[in-house]
């Protein structure tokens, strides 16, 4: 959904025109049937639940900082092959999902809970923890994070084979709200922003300090900014405001700020010392330096979707219906592919 700003400068005239052949053709695109199919394209995670929230661990493991670390987990757990997995809270098929566990060579799955007994990982099917003694196994992965308790129950049963666990992607402990619970949605309150600074175009988010009224003593915005490769190239702390005071992020002052080269990318925000829920929402302007840029404003939901619609393009014309072109941004936290 476009949600297009009203202005009141004399190139109103030509924005609303603009913004009528755009609604024009999207609304052509819509009727086009064969040409406007959406082929949805599942991923196997759970992103969020109508029971219980946000799943804190899909937003811990795909964090930017935690990258790095899970490529040198999985460097480990293949050179500690054959592993043995305990997969207490049912977490590891997420994790796979995210950071392939396909070279790891598995001799045996093992659960806590009685009814996920059976159930499959890679065609290995699931065993009582207390199975575990009989598993030759040079290492043992707990798929979890806080995992000291477990740790401790299992070692009677794993003969001296090197523990595992996936704390080794935490984040730093001044980068966590609830130091107490690792995974606690508080600890991942975060957040992508599309964020532009080139050829005439811009960028500016603007949210507030609304955790203050939950009961937040302060903290700030832990940014980081991407460019279209992926690279990091801005990394900067904001501090929060008074309480319900406005935060403003401007791309035209983060490039003068940083001396950067143009960009479209992806700003990442993670706030430390949220209270009381762990949503980040913002407005995102987009606007330019010329009266033929349509400024526009969205907002965006931490939260995505299970899985990704697709629209093919429509068919090539003669005449394009407004004569310009159009720039569809796709971003995903995951360090997947996206098929285009």
């Amino acid at each position: 959904m476009i949600q297009l700003n009203w202005v009141t400068d004399a190139s109103v005239v030509r924005r609303e025109q603009a913004r009528h052949r755009l609604s024009a053709f999207f609304k052509r695109l819509g009727k086009r049937g064969h040409d406007a199919k959406i082929c949805p394209m599942p991923l196997n995670i759970e992103t969020f639940s109508n029971a219980v929230g946000g799943n804190a661990f899909y937003k811990a493991v795909t964090h930017p900082l935690a990258a790095e670390p899970a490529r040198a987990l999985l460097a480990k757990l293949r050179i500690s092959a054959p592993l043995a997995i305990y997969d207490p809270h049912n977490l590891l098929a997420a994790f796979d999902a995210v950071f392939a566990l396909d070279r790891i060579e598995i001799a045996g799955l093992f659960v806590q809970d009685v009814s996920q007994v059976g159930r499959k990982f890679r065609e290995v099917a699931a065993r009582p923890v207390t199975e575990l003694a009989d598993c030759h196994a040079a290492a043992v992965l707990i798929a979890g994070f806080d995992t000291g308790l477990a740790a401790h129950h299992i070692k009677p049963l794993v003969s001296g084979a090197e523990i595992l666990s996936f704390d080794w992607m935490r984040l730093p402990d001044d980068l966590l709200s609830d130091k107490a619970r690792y995974l606690s949605n508080l600890n991942f309150a975060t957040n992508f922003a599309f964020f532009r600074d080139e050829d005439g175009f811009h960028t500016r988010l603007v949210t507030a300090n609304y955790w203050s009224a939950y009961g937040g003593k302060g903290g700030y915005i832990w940014m980081t900014l991407f460019d279209g490769a992926g690279r990091e190239i801005a990394q900067w702390k904001e501090p929060l405001p008074a309480a319900n005071g406005a935060i403003v992020v401007d791309s035209k002052s983060i490039r003068a700020r940083f001396n950067l080269p143009a960009f479209t990318g992806q700003l990442f925000l993670h706030v430390v010392g949220a209270a009381g829920h762990d949503i980040v929402k913002y407005a995102l302007d987009t606007y330019g330096d010329g009266d033929d840029v349509l400024s526009c404003t969205h907002d965006a939901n931490s939260w995505p979707a299970n899985s990704m619609p697709a629209c093919r393009r429509p068919p090539k014309t003669k005449k394009s219906c407004c004569g310009c072109r159009i720039l569809i941004p796709i971003r995903s936290r995951s360090p997947k592919s996206v098929s285009i």
